[in-house]
């Protein structure tokens, strides 16, 4: 009877660790703790924490994080909307919801994952960094149990914080000196790109419909280089959405990009998309 509960207790040991977990196990390199995998490219780091959240650094000198109290996230979630609704819930990881991987190391030059959303439906991710950015995909794994009655789709977000603070004090015409150089340019699949200045008002909706390929932006805030979004495939159906922080409807007071990688239809949109610093 005690050999059989010594073994009992070996083989949960031997299981608990090694099937499924709350979090992804952190980097032990200093510095680095909070991530499950992390990367240091040419004047940006980018880091993935333990529940995969991608945060994306600007190191324009000695690895010091400009932006360390704001970095550019993106996230990766499945929505769910029961048949004739409206409204997307977005999924939460369950409890115990990411598989184990091989162990990670810092500057390691592509990770994997897979999670499991409260439902139980899965989906798996692949980040690749190089010197100048980081690819980010996902795909969705099997079918969801109860498709009969709901709808799910697979989403990429990515969220750039205001690049001013307090521009609500100032005019156009002062923030128009102030952003001096400041823009966004934008790419889309058919029609001509746009070149557009941070102060400027926009209406998202619009830009959005003309289907964006790549967003890039050039701001003294972020360091000498530019930051580009951009869908992996431009053969893809699928393009970049554009959605405005603040009522002010300027690219300056902070904006998300995001991109449906598996529609509501299981079809799949789009591979992913890369952002790139250089």
């Amino acid at each position: 009877m005690k050999i059989l509960f010594i073994y009992t207790i070996l083989i949960v040991g031997l299981i608990t660790p090694s099937s499924l977990a709350d979090t992804m196990q952190g980097l032990k390199d200093k510095g680095w703790s909070s991530y499950h995998a992390g990367f240091q490219g040419s004047g940006f780091e980018v880091g993935v924490d333990t529940k995969g959240q991608v945060e994306f650094y600007f190191t324009p000198k000695k690895r010091i994080r400009i932006n360390r109290a704001w970095p550019i996230e993106s996230q990766i979630r499945i929505e769910r909307r029961e048949k004739g609704e409206d409204n997307w819930v977005k999924k939460t990881t369950q409890l115990d919801g990411f598989t184990p991987m091989e162990k990670v190391a810092l500057n390691q030059k592509d990770i994997e994952y897979q999670a499991t959303v409260t439902g139980g439906v899965k989906f798996k991710v692949k980040i690749t960094f190089d010197k100048s950015g980081v690819n980010i995909q996902s795909e969705m794994i099997g079918k969801p149990k109860d498709t009969d009655k709901a709808e799910y789709r697979l989403i990429l977000e990515s969220s750039m914080p205001a690049l001013m603070t307090g521009s609500s004090k100032y005019d156009e015409k002062e923030l128009k000196n102030k952003t001096r150089g400041d823009e966004v340019r934008i790419e889309f699949k058919e029609a001509k790109g746009q070149r557009i200045r941070l102060y400027e008002v926009q209406d998202a909706k619009k830009i959005s419909a003309i289907l964006p390929t790549s967003i890039m932006v050039k701001a003294d805030k972020i360091g000498r280089k530019k930051l580009t979004w951009s869908i992996l495939d431009r053969k893809d159906k699928g393009a970049l959405e554009l959605d405005f922080k603040s009522t002010s409807k300027r690219f300056l007071d902070g904006f998300n990009i995001r991109v449906i990688l598996v529609n509501e239809k299981s079809e799949s949109l789009s591979k992913g998309i890369r952002m790139e610093y250089k």
